[in-house]
């Protein structure tokens, strides 16, 4: 089994909190024997075995009980990076919890929702990932459900107001904490671990919609979701190829299947089996070049855009907007006064 990993970009909202209540990362880290992950790079990741005794010990080191209920609480946007992005320009929360699950492996690859109509209502429905079960216990229950309702809430305000929720652990000591945070029936060892929300609120308009800048952040998200270390992966080992061509030869698709000895019909069947493609690979890692290329002075537009392997700078110009939101000549000057 490949070990699961998730992307630092939910370290910023962890550290804030553990501000918040007093409790030193670098304590943890070194308990842990943890090495801080390098918060530069938008592709580095942490594994969950070392994330999940991070939180473990920040719940003891707090004395909080209900630590893990404040911290579903305390999730906001821009904690979540990218994903926070797209839930934020989204049309409608059902638009944002869809996006939430196709890009979801970027910092929770182990959270599996289901989304079902029943009498007018939606059920949100948590199960954890069979390769790992501690993420079916009651804390990642606690985490993503009260989450589910805090960013909710903050889309809507309070037409976010949901029915029932579900867990399949017993009832906690903290009830009362529940009943604050969900404001609904709060139900315990059940069969399932859901919340019910009014279907007309999943699906109303949301005053903050930017279908463009939603279509941007989604192909920013599929570059950070190609990025992701793993142990055993086709998509790993494509981008290694193509890592190593890069500013060096002029390749093709055809040339990494070579390389990998199999036939481009096989290098597509496989990566699509592993849910990417080598397009978006293949963009993956050109944007993580032209970042490192645009923070070097030396180096014009068009010796950029051919050590990418695009055929013309304009079309370099326009693959970076998409990428970035920002033309290559705006990131520059953020690096380059």
């Amino acid at each position: 089994m490949a070990q699961l990993f998730t992307c630092t970009a939910l370290i910023p909202g962890f550290i804030s909190l553990a501000a918040q209540h007093g409790v030193s990362l670098d304590s943890l880290n070194e308990k842990l024997g943890i090495e801080p992950p390098d918060l530069n790079d938008p592709f580095a990741g942490i594994s969950l075995e070392k994330l999940d005794d991070m939180l473990c010990l920040f719940r003891d080191e707090s004395g909080n009980d209900s630590f893990f209920l404040e911290l579903g609480a305390y999730i906001r946007f821009e904690s979540l990076g990218v994903i926070g992005q797209l839930i934020a320009t989204a049309t409608s929360t059902r638009q944002a919890l869809e996006q939430y699950n196709e890009f979801k492996d970027i910092i929770h690859p182990f959270a599996e929702f289901s989304i079902r109509e029943e009498d007018g209502q939606t059920i949100i429905a948590y199960a954890g990932d069979e390769d790992w079960p501690i993420s079916k216990s009651a804390r990642y229950e606690e985490i993503f459900m009260t989450s589910l309702v805090t960013i909710g809430r903050f889309m809507h305000g309070d037409k976010y107001q949901i029915t029932e929720a579900s867990f399949r652990h017993a009832e906690p000591d903290y009830i009362e904490q529940y009943e604050r945070i969900f404001q609904a029936p709060v139900l315990f060892n059940q069969s399932e671990c859901h919340i019910r929300v009014p279907s007309e609120v999943m699906n109303s308009s949301l005053s903050g919609a930017s279908p463009q800048f939603n279509q941007s952040f989604a192909e920013k998200a599929q570059v950070l979701l190609s990025r992701l270390p793993s142990d055993s992966s086709l998509a790993a080992e494509v981008v290694q190829a193509i890592e190593s061509k890069i500013g060096y030869a002029v390749f093709s698709m055809q040339d990494i299947a070579g390389e990998l000895n199999m036939t481009q019909r096989t290098l597509q069947r496989r990566l699509k089996e592993e849910g990417t493609s080598y397009a978006q690979l293949r963009d993956s890692v050109r944007f993580r070049f032209a970042e490192e290329y645009l923070r070097d002075s030396s180096m014009d537009m068009a010796t950029i855009a051919a050590n990418l392997g695009f055929s013309e700078p304009a079309n370099f110009y326009a693959a970076f907007k998409r990428w970035q939101g920002m033309s290559p000549g705006e990131y520059r000057k953020r690096f380059i006064p």
